[in-house]
């Protein structure tokens, strides 16, 4: 149990020098059923999908949610089923409809992306997909996804760093070359974890191990810059846990996600997996592990970074200002000192990417590659668009690297553009 003078929100408060938690309260909304959209329903391999979407475009994210909880079953092989329903995938055609469908729930959605909800006689994940990449919406389904899979397989005692950090591993895991690739973790992300331990600011494991949802949920409530760390930390720990030293520690904490998700309190959980309740050599081993060992993965890195870069394009393009080339683009960004705000999937802030970071321009492979001949340097490169009323800002494309990638913008209807990256 944690002492009431240091929990979770009072070590947040004591290093960002806070007073007080603002919890943000939704209105409430009262909609009448029939103002739900008409769903139809039908089977995927392993989902009960209902959606409102073409059965076409639908089956395009089911097929995709099949391969997931494919995964989660690979990773949890030998967890029974707790609770014997179908799991349900509500895969709503814009936010509009997804509020609706909450709202005949008793629900109030406003404000979130996705969730997964359960009550007495019903449960599923629910989100929407127009006007959003389809990135974008893998992660949303992947990660409320696998709290579906822990109720329905782990069982609902997971603390909350445990259940919110597995479902940030498989949020960010990418569909490369047909196979799930879940060891992922992004060159600013993993930057961001190491100035974290480096200067101290980390989260203490004994606070965050032992948090409980109550408090969890008052962090991110709070909008504090220190949730996000909460999350990325989480994450970060199951990352180690799971691949660390070729999978050291992966029975272990097979044996605490059993023993908490049946109900064992995580202290007493901890001391079964691990052999004590003391963390102390935990978090030693997983600081030397991020400062000294773990590296970040190309994919994901250069996603980020196209990302980044498509920003700045649309940037610029709304100043009138076109740039020709990546290096137009960097002494452009830097004169206008541009910095790009990312928030992760509970719109937690983390540290924005700023445009005097020379390696945002560079991909992640580049390193490795320079100085062989015998193959173009890997590069991001520029896609002209005409520069007519209405048009979207330039088109970027990755290249000479073992993932090539492009990303374009389509039309949202409300006068925006959306930035999608397609791996070739």
């Amino acid at each position: 149990m944690i002492p009431a003078s240091r929990t979770l929100a009072a070590v947040i408060l004591s290093v960002v020098g806070i007073g007080a938690f603002a919890i943000i309260a939704l209105p409430a909304t009262t909609v009448s059923a029939h103002q739900a959209p008409a769903l139809q329903s039908y089977s995927s391999r392993h989902y009960q999908i209902e959606t409102d979407l073409p059965r076409e475009r639908a089956s395009r994210f089911a097929d995709h949610m099949d391969r997931v909880f494919d995964e989660f079953e690979r990773l949890f092989d030998d967890f029974e089923l707790k609770h014997p329903t179908r799991p349900r995938l509500y895969l709503l055609s814009t936010e509009d409809a997804y509020l609706r469908t909450l709202a005949t729930k008793g629900i109030n959605g406003r404000g979130s992306g996705g969730m997964y909800f359960r009550r007495a006689n019903e449960s599923g994940v629910v989100t929407w997909i127009e006007g959003r990449p389809a990135d974008r919406v893998h992660h949303v389904l992947q990660h409320e996804a696998f709290h579906q899979f822990a109720y329905h397989y782990l069982g609902g005692g997971l603390p909350a760093w445990a259940n919110e950090g597995i479902a940030e591993y498989f949020g960010n895991a990418l569909l490369v070359g047909g196979e799930f690739q879940t060891n992922v973790f992004s060159a600013s992300n993993l930057a961001t974890i190491r100035g974290a331990i480096q200067t101290n600011q980390s989260l203490p494991f004994e606070d965050l191990f032992y948090a409980e949802r109550e408090e969890w949920n008052r962090v991110v409530t709070s909008r504090d810059p220190r949730a996000g760390l909460a999350y990325l930390q989480s994450w970060s720990m199951v990352h180690f846990l799971v691949n660390a030293e070729g999978g050291t520690y992966q029975d272990a904490f097979m044996t605490f996600v059993r023993a908490a998700g049946n109900g064992m309190a995580p202290k007493q959980a901890a001391a079964k997996a691990f052999g004590s309740d003391d963390l102390l050599p935990f978090e030693r081993a997983w600081r030397e592990y991020v400062l000294n060992e773990q590296q970040p993965d190309p994919t994901s890195t250069n996603m980020e970074r196209l990302r980044f870069l498509a920003s700045g394009l649309e940037e610029l393009h709304g100043l009138g200002i076109h740039p020709m080339s990546i290096y137009e683009l960097q002494a452009q960004l830097i004169e206008i000192r541009f910095a790009w705000t990312r928030a992760n999937l509970h719109t937690v802030t983390l540290p924005p990417l700023r445009a005097d970071d020379q390696m945002l321009y560079t991909p992640a492979e580049a390193q490795i590659t320079r100085g062989r001949r015998s193959q173009p340097a890997p590069r991001f490169e520029i896609i002209p668009a005409p520069r007519t009323k209405g048009s979207p800002p330039p088109a970027l494309r990755l290249v000479g690297t073992p993932v090539p990638m492009t990303g374009t913008w389509t039309a949202t209807g409300d006068g925006t553009w959306m930035f999608e990256i397609e791996i070739d």
